[in-house]
């Protein structure tokens, strides 16, 4: 039975390990192009438009994309990270 529950939790590792990598990955990627007139390439990720508002000035457009894109998963992967280490012990 202790077998099985440590192999669980390593797979719960593996998961947590994967699903954050992919965050990472999805919050640095291009995720909208913009193409104009065959020669105008604009690509952005969501960390370049959260840094771009913040230069701008768009404090509140800012702090609700930060807030909700940002901030709120990756205090859920940190909360989800203490539960699969408490799992392991």
């Amino acid at each position: 039975m202790n077998r099985a529950s440590n192999a669980g939790s390593r797979f719960a590792f593996l998961l947590w390990f994967t699903s954050s990598l992919l965050l990472v990955v999805g919050m640095v990627l291009p995720m909208f192009s913009f193409h104009k007139f065959y020669i105008f390439n604009d690509t952005f990720s969501l960390l370049g438009s959260v840094t771009y508002l913040l230069q701008e000035g768009e404090f509140f457009l800012f702090l609700i994309l930060f807030a909700f894109s940002i901030a709120l998963p990756l205090y859920k992967m940190g909360l989800s990270l203490l539960l699969v280490s408490h799992a392991i012990k």
